[in-house]
């Protein structure tokens, strides 16, 4: 017997393409001037299909890939829920990648069904990782771990300090910290109480005001308020976890407030890119400092995902601004397949991705 979407000559893969109007995506796209179209999206994700295909063993068998445009807004609970029925249901493949990431339910629906997805749902607990095992993957670390990273960072690197990287209205004043963050549903709420509780359990740090927005769009009639109030309360440092596009629009309302504290990048999705950090207030994001989960940059005339697939095909992808955040779920799959053998199924493919630490290891008597 084999897996579900997983013939002896294919693998079928669902590439979720979200839809070219909805409205978060065009906002946060037109401001940093991302035309690329829902079709540009697809083809990108065919090509580097193409180039990972000669390069991997995949064991005879070929990755089909699959549009599945959404019906619905990348927020929109039921919308994302009837597609992932719609997926599992009518295309039945092995895995999908990409979905609507402002809700969990396109991810959960599909792990009920038990289809594997990729980079499918927002930021979520580590527990419930454990409930959809082995169906929901993510490329980088998950958020809940990321915020034991940032915990750890404050705890020992800022707290009991000064604000000495702030504006000269919080300059030198003992550090008080604050708290702006994307909520988009129970499990945000959740990481958010965990993160506090291991700031207060493990480095007795209290974060002086906690605040939540529910999407970049709605925050523009909040932003004003939120900031009036960290200045009014002394805070001198905000970290901020969320959404790539809303730092535009809290470091414009600072500004315009003569207020300037510290900023703690926290690891959050394409915050800390170069991209997104241009349309941030830059007297603001001066005061910027934190941990990322990135490499470091290189010119993308020498490598990276645009460099690849130039080298290969010898021009540019077609979704060339999206082009780094597609090759990467590509690179996770097709690694994966290639330690899985012949022998792929969920199951196989969650033992591959836990049994990495040891395969990569190599003993010292051993010569490389």
């Amino acid at each position: 017997d084999t897996e579900v979407g997983v013939t002896n000559d294919s693998i079928k893969v669902v590439v979720y393409v979200s839809q070219e109007n909805d409205p978060i995506l065009s906002f946060i796209y037109s401001q940093i001037g991302n035309t690329d179209t829902p079709t540009q999206t697809f083809e990108t994700y065919e090509g580097y299909n193409e180039l990972l295909a000669t390069y991997f063993e995949t064991y005879g068998r070929d990755a089909e890939l699959v549009r599945y445009d959404a019906t619905g807004a990348i927020s929109d609970d039921v919308a994302a829920t009837t597609d992932a029925e719609t997926i599992a249901r009518d295309i039945q493949p092995f895995a999908v990648l990409g979905g609507p990431l402002l809700t969990e339910a396109f991810a959960e629906t599909l792990a009920a069904y038990q289809v594997m997805c990729i980079s499918c749902t927002p930021g979520q607990t580590i527990e419930w990782y454990a409930e959809q095992a082995p169906y929901v993957w993510d490329v980088q670390k998950n958020t809940n771990q990321s915020q034991i990273m940032v915990a750890e960072y404050v705890g020992k690197r800022l707290a009991g300090g000064t604000a000495e990287f702030g504006g000269d209205d919080v300059k030198d004043q003992p550090r008080k910290f604050g708290l702006i963050y994307l909520s988009s549903g129970p499990q945000s709420e959740q990481l958010r109480e965990e993160f506090e509780a291991t700031l207060d359990e493990e480095y007795g740090v209290t974060l002086d005001d906690v605040v939540s927005f529910a999407d970049p769009i709605s925050l523009a009639g909040q932003a004003r308020e939120i900031l009036a109030r960290m200045k009014s309360e002394g805070i001198t440092t905000i970290l901020y976890t969320g959404d790539p596009l809303a730092p535009q629009t809290l470091t414009e309302n600072a500004t315009a407030q003569d207020y300037f504290p510290e900023w703690v990048i926290t690891g959050s999705a394409l915050v800390d890119t170069s991209i997104f950090g241009r349309t941030y207030d830059q007297e603001q994001w001066a005061h910027a400092f934190g941990p990322s989960n990135l490499f470091a940059r290189v010119s993308p005339e020498v490598a990276g995902s645009v460099f690849l697939y130039r080298w290969f095909y010898g021009e540019s992808p077609p979704a060339r601004t999206s082009a780094p955040l597609i090759l990467p779920n590509l690179q996770f799959l097709y690694s994966v397949l290639q330690c899985s053998g012949t022998d792929l199924t969920h199951e196989m493919f969650r033992q591959v991705i836990f049994g990495a630490e040891m395969m990569r290891t190599v003993p010292e008597s051993s010569s490389a």
